[in-house]
């Protein structure tokens, strides 16, 4: 009887600091003590095993464009945050080595690989499932770094989900069903895949067995990095990329990089 009666008493103490401490990184803004207090405002069932919200379709729309509001105003903060830890951990020199590395030996196993170009995308800091280009194109910096995708889609996702580097010699817009079904493309994604850069590369750099990165680099040059990811010049371009981030140590500086930037941004999942 005793025991119950604590184990009540216990989630009934639990149950509320679980929800401070889930508003608590939105409450730091404005917008963000915005978003809580709509939520708030909703919350009409608070039990020991969760949360339920009754939104009709005013306050679904009012709701949504709180968190609309509140992302757009944590995702500058979160890149400052990215930045100034690569700043730190001299994460785009190190970088630089190893796409130069990978360029060299690109060109250096019997083809070219003309405007050659590479980037580093790791676990966005803000959104559980997405991943952010951390770096801006190497060596010319083409587009703004910051760009978001899922890890359920293209080259990039599937590098990441399955821990295993990945080649395509030419980009299969023949067959527009493949890219949909296997990059999780649109059909309006697929029919312009590859356009101008039709061979890929994505190689996932890992701490202690998992993913910490993925190696992206492309190329205008059919074949550039090898027909797929178990031909003799993929092979030799990832031993030649995974010597360079020995060299540099790219890989633990960047887990240290990225383990500051996590405590110091929310990460939030929907």
């Amino acid at each position: 009887m005793l025991l119950a009666s604590a184990v009540v008493w216990v989630q009934a103490l639990v149950w509320p600091l679980i929800f401070v401490l889930l508003v608590l990184p939105f409450a730091v803004t404005k917008r963000g003590r915005r978003f809580v207090g709509l939520v708030g405002q909703r919350v009409t069932k608070l039990s020991a095993f969760g949360i339920s919200f009754e939104l009709t379709p005013a306050a679904a729309q009012e709701t949504q464009q709180a968190l609309e509001s509140t992302f757009a105003e944590l995702r500058p903060r979160v890149n400052r945050e990215c930045d100034g830890k690569v700043r730190k951990y001299e994460i785009e020199q190190r970088f630089s080595t190893v796409a130069q590395a990978a360029c060299d030996a690109a060109r250096s196993a019997g083809r070219t690989a003309s405007q050659f170009r590479a980037t580093l995308y790791v676990e966005d800091p803000l959104i559980i499932g997405q991943l952010i280009q951390l770096l801006d194109y190497y060596p010319e910096p083409e587009g703004p770094r910051g760009r978001t995708l899922s890890i359920r889609f293209g080259l990039v996702g599937l590098a990441w989900r399955s821990g295993e580097m990945y080649v395509v010699g030419q980009v299969p817009t023949n067959e527009p069903m493949s890219l949909i079904e296997g990059w999780g493309m649109s059909r309006k994604e697929a029919e312009h895949a590859g356009e101008g850069r039709p061979s890929f590369l994505g190689l996932p750099i890992k701490v202690d067995g998992y993913a910490l990165a993925i190696f992206y680099a492309d190329s205008v040059d059919q074949d550039a990095f090898g027909r797929n990811a178990t031909d003799q010049r993929a092979t030799y371009i990832r031993r030649s990329i995974q010597q360079a981030i020995e060299a540099t140590k790219l890989d633990a500086e960047l887990a240290s990089a990225m383990r500051e930037v996590k405590m110091n941004t929310p990460n939030v999942a929907f």
